[in-house]
């Protein structure tokens, strides 16, 4: 059991700036998709579709927020040693994860309220 429990533990110390500054780059990154899957010509004209928008928008988005953390966690953590190559793999899984099921829910609230309007503006008319 205690095997278990070391695996969770963080090899770095949990900063809440490096935390604050994750979350803030996963908001950025769901504005970002959010602001392109608004835009229906240039998505017709790149030829996708906005779960293409989403899908891309979120591995691309969590490998670089992993990445721009990891460097930042290079320089201003306490024992720069501790990032390894495992440890940025298992902390890309987790921001696409965490990211996904974020615009999962957010774009699913999205559609849902488009199609509750779509379905109030044809029963008024």
């Amino acid at each position: 059991m205690l095997l278990v429990i070391d695996v969770f533990r963080p090899a770095v110390p949990v900063s809440v700036p490096l935390v604050a500054i994750r979350t803030a780059l996963c908001f950025v990154a769901t504005a970002g998709m959010r602001w392109l899957s608004k835009r229906e010509r240039l998505l017709s004209r790149l030829g996708m579709s906005k779960i293409g928008v989403v899908a891309g928008g979120v591995l691309t988005s969590a490998a670089l927020i992993t990445v721009g953390m990891g460097i930042v966690e290079r320089v201003v953590g306490p024992n720069p040693d501790t990032l390894g190559r495992g440890d940025l793999l298992a902390r890309f899984v987790i921001d696409f994860l965490i990211l996904g099921n974020w615009c999962a829910i957010y774009f699913g609230i999205q559609l849902v309220r488009e199609r509750n309007t779509t379905e109030f503006r044809a029963v008024e008319a």
